[in-house]
């Protein structure tokens, strides 16, 4: 894909310049493609802005789920052992 630099704006990023897309990428949780400079290399990235609700499109499609699962160590040694049996 092709941007160029009137389709978005340069900006400081955490001291970094970057210039971040004005148009938002089609995933569940709404991102903007971003390019920065750091130690002289251009990186991309995505950039999801603050406030905005973390979403997760399902695999098998359907409406994006508004909720993580974290398991603590306990849980996720339980999970391990029963798929390992």
């Amino acid at each position: 894909m092709t941007y160029n630099s009137s389709e978005g704006q340069f900006v400081t990023l955490a001291g970094v310049s970057a210039w971040v897309s004005n148009t938002a990428l089609t995933f569940a949780t709404t991102q903007y493609r971003v390019y920065y400079i750091n130690n002289g290399n251009i990186y991309s990235g995505l950039l999801v802005k603050d406030g905005t609700p973390l979403q997760i499109t399902p695999l098998g499609g359907g409406a994006p789920q508004n909720f993580y699962i974290f398991l603590n160590s306990a849980a996720r040694q339980s999970i391990k052992s029963a798929i390992n049996f």
